[in-house]
């Protein structure tokens, strides 16, 4: 009978992950670009949604969910492992909100963590709960630790 609980836990975490990224008005599409080449490789652990300002319609693309953003609701999901804001503390607590038991994080696109100084790092961690993200990753190790 243990052997069915260890079963059960193994099987558990080899669930696939659910990942969104929000990007609001404030983001360029050279921006949004760089976000979606990061995000595409979290795709290889889960479902990636990108829930951007510059998007119209649900639209699938290259393993990732594009889906409008509206402010005033944010996407519903079972269950999400990481919500990546960027740039926008606003909509970072309004996530913190509806996705309670997801780390929310706040990045900034197109600026290495290297050069945000950790006391900014540290007011933005508080300011949303969650620590900054580096933009910019080489494995999806490193994206599976920033979500």
């Amino acid at each position: 009978m243990n052997t069915n609980t260890s079963t059960s836990a193994s099987s558990f975490s080899s669930l696939p992950k659910h990942y969104l990224f929000i990007l609001s008005e404030a983001i360029t599409l050279d921006e949004q670009h760089e976000v979606v080449q990061a995000a595409s490789k979290l795709a290889e652990e889960g479902y990636v949604y990108l829930a951007s300002a510059h998007v119209k319609t649900m639209e699938d693309r290259d393993n990732l969910r594009f889906m409008p953003l509206h402010t005033d609701r944010l996407p519903c999901f079972g269950e999400v492992s990481g919500v990546l804001v960027a740039r926008d503390q606003d909509l970072a607590r309004t996530a913190k909100e509806v996705y309670r038991d997801a780390p929310v994080m706040v990045f900034e696109p197109g600026v290495p963590f290297d050069s945000v100084s950790e006391s900014r790092a540290i007011e933005r961690a508080e300011d949303t709960s969650a620590p900054a993200w580096k933009p910019r990753y080489n494995t999806v190790s490193e994206l599976r630790q920033a979500a």
